[in-house]
């Protein structure tokens, strides 16, 4: 069974170098990873590095990568997301409707930029998953 992934924001290379990995496009074969494939990305926005998004999300569609307008689009579409946001204060936000879709997510450094969000973020996985 392979993975579906969904990408969150393109505004980092990050966004690009795993899809290259997890399709097996435009890079060595020694640097593929198996198991996963990314199948959707939403561009989003960016306040970091506005500048990319459009250069990003077209390498991602020239890969077969199809766009969605919004993350919430990736529900249903996708096993797990990979938020990918170079502006770590958005990362809590993005990640919110997947923790409470039951979605595995894993997000790119930096994970947030205060402690307060990161606290909140994984109080949340913690009282979703065990049930505190």
């Amino acid at each position: 069974m392979t993975l579906r992934l969904g990408v969150v924001d393109c505004d980092g290379i990050h966004s690009v170098a795993f899809t290259q990995r997890l399709n097996h496009v435009d890079v060595a074969p020694d640097h593929w990873v198996d198991g996963a494939r990314v199948v959707a990305a939403c561009p989003g926005t960016s306040v970091a590095e506005p500048e990319n998004i459009a250069r990003y999300s077209r390498q991602l569609h020239s890969y077969g990568v199809p766009l969605v307008d919004e993350p919430t689009d990736l529900l249903g579409r996708v096993d797990a997301v990979l938020i990918t946001s170079h502006d770590g204060t958005v990362h809590r936000e993005r990640a919110w409707p997947f923790i409470e879709a039951g979605v595995p997510l894993f997000v790119d450094k930096p994970f947030t930029c205060s402690l307060d969000d990161a606290r909140s973020l994984l109080g949340r996985v913690v009282k979703l998953r065990i049930g505190w």
